[in-house]
């Protein structure tokens, strides 16, 4: 997941990159997709952080036992 969030982040960039030298006409069709790839990057980034926790608490009860 990790990778897949990476390869995002990298795709979000070019787009970016993309929109900033490109002229209004293109603007308007790369906005929507950034945007998108925004809400699954914050989406992904979310659900990391939600198993690097169930991860640490896992190895925490396997120590405690």
């Amino acid at each position: 997941m990790q990778k897949d969030y990476l390869t995002l982040s990298q795709q979000l960039d070019g787009l970016r990159t993309r929109y900033a030298s490109s002229p209004e006409a293109s603007r308007q069709t790369l906005a929507p997709q950034i945007l998108d790839l925004e809400k699954r990057k914050e989406q992904m980034s979310s659900e990391l952080d939600e198993l690097e926790v169930k991860a640490r608490n896992t190895e925490k009860n396997q120590l405690d036992r």
